[in-house]
């Protein structure tokens, strides 16, 4: 591997303050203003994905929401927990068993969880909500090393290879993005570790996150993977409730050089869900040219939002539910293959659905 100085930018990008990895301990007087973070990964060796996300409530800045969403190997299921805590300030960001932890700005981070869940069956998700069923405890502890780019979606957006702007969306007014390594271990019920090793991405957003704003908000692709080449790609669309696009972003790292890129092509989240072995392709153009990246599902958990807050599992008792796919995916490039989050949402005709575990 040629990229392993872990700085925080690639060549062609300016650097970012390190004031802006830390939380805000008030909010500003803006009505529904949040703040929300994610740290997401998946090892290929165990077969084990994980999303994570920490963000203020909407209503109150200084409660926290956190949701934890495992993806277990073979036919275990994902295991899950959402939860809410009003955390210290020095504390933030944080949920009442869930943490995340600046070292070292875009350099290293840590994850703590330590706390209790629930299991949910992957053919249950593509079906219905998940049942309040048995508590289980289990515990996940992550060190990140950065690797990737400080990706900025207003920077983004608004290059010439962009469309639109974080201005204009109804989710925060400020996102940024890297990839990192990550390692660490999954504790379970019955003294069972499973190690863990693999790449991850992880962002940071600001702005008003409110149900009038959000009405606004139709679906979403975000896709970004690190190969052990150094090599990177990410990409992110914003779609209104009418399909249209209000904002497109995406880059390629290569030589370690980082390139703006238009987006030509996303994963688009299927009438036929799966939470695995699903084809999947994205096309991206930068100034070297047009890059297509070959995808398969490796593994995801399916959630249906309420616009704000979500329920694990698809809800078929709603005519037109609002799926999200939190999936983890094989992605090759030029022969090449990283592991990467693969997320996608949209409104669904629930009389096209059907489901694939």
């Amino acid at each position: 591997m040629r990229h392993t100085d872990n700085r925080p930018a690639a060549h062609g990008q300016v650097p970012y303050p390190p004031e802006r990895e830390q939380c805000l301990l008030e909010a500003p007087p803006v009505t529904h203003y949040c703040e929300n973070l994610l740290v997401t990964g998946y090892d290929p060796q165990a077969n084990v994905g994980f999303w994570t996300h920490l963000g203020t409530h909407h209503d109150d800045f200084s409660l926290w929401e956190e949701q934890l969403f495992i993806c277990l190997p073979g036919d275990e299921g994902l295991l899950w927990n959402i939860g809410y805590g009003r955390p210290a300030p020095e504390q933030r960001p944080a949920g009442p068993t869930l943490s995340y932890r600046c070292i070292e700005p875009y350099r290293r981070w840590e994850v703590h969880f330590d706390g209790i869940g629930q299991r949910v069956p992957y053919e249950h998700m593509l079906r219905a909500p998940a049942p309040d069923n048995r508590r289980e405890h289990f515990a996940l502890d992550l060190t990140l090393e950065m690797v990737g780019p400080v990706w900025d979606a207003h920077d983004s957006a608004t290059a010439p290879t962009g469309a639109g702007s974080m201005r204009e969306q109804s989710w925060a007014s400020e996102h940024y993005e890297q990839l990192y390594r990550f390692h660490g271990a999954l504790r379970l019920e019955g003294g069972r570790t499973i190690p863990l090793r693999g790449t991850g991405l992880r962002d940071h957003s600001r702005g008003v996150r409110g149900p009038a704003s959000l009405a606004r908000f139709g679906g979403h692709a975000l896709v970004g993977a690190l190969y052990d080449s150094g090599k990177a790609f990410g990409l992110q669309r914003i779609l209104g409730p009418d399909g249209s696009i209000s904002m497109d972003t995406g880059y390629v790292v290569l030589d370690g050089s980082f390139h703006h890129a238009e987006v030509l092509e996303i994963p688009v989240l299927r009438d036929e869900l799966h939470v695995r072995d699903e084809p999947l392709r994205l096309r991206l153009r930068s100034a070297l040219g047009e890059h297509v990246i070959e995808g398969r599902l490796q593994t995801a958990s399916m959630t249906t939002s309420h616009m704000p807050g979500m329920s694990v599992g698809a809800d078929l008792t709603l005519a037109r539910p609002f799926l999200f796919s939190q999936g983890h995916a094989a992605w090759t490039w030029d022969g090449e293959v990283a592991y990467g989050l693969t997320e996608r949402s949209r409104y669904v005709e629930q009389r096209h659905l059907k489901g694939r575990p």
